[in-house]
């Protein structure tokens, strides 16, 4: 497939198929699931990115209930190590970052997923089954 963009240069269409991930997000811009023989989902990396979690961790200068994020929108997945909590957080981090300000927070870590761990959460959110 050829076409002309707005700037007048022709592109190129490549359509790979491939189960090896990092190569794919290195390589392309864009990103379709395919399961079934049905388009899932289609975008742009870093847009399919957004649709995953991100892992967050956070380090305090003293002990912090857990109990304080656990009820947050799209937080799972907390645990408790010494001053460490570490979460996942589906959607917006924005309640995350306000809860965690109210305590002498020491470091904050977030982790985008891979392209791999995209494409197994809108596996798993098709099929509604563990792929793990």
């Amino acid at each position: 497939m050829t076409w002309t963009g707005p700037s007048g240069a022709q592109s190129r269409t490549v359509f790979l198929s491939s189960h090896v991930l990092s190569e794919v997000e290195r390589i392309c811009e864009r990103v379709a699931i395919i399961r079934d023989g049905r388009l899932v989902r289609t975008g742009r990396i870093e847009t399919l990115r957004d649709l995953a979690h991100h892992q967050v961790e956070l380090r305090f200068a003293y002990d912090v209930p857990a109990a304080e994020f656990t009820g947050l929108p799209g937080v799972s997945d907390v645990t408790v190590d010494d001053h460490t909590l570490r979460l996942r957080v589906t959607g917006p981090i924005t309640p995350v970052v306000r809860a965690a300000a109210r305590f002498e927070l020491l470091d904050f870590v977030s982790r985008e997923p891979s392209l791999e761990e995209t494409f197994l959460t809108q596996y798993r959110e098709t099929v509604g089954v563990s792929l793990r």
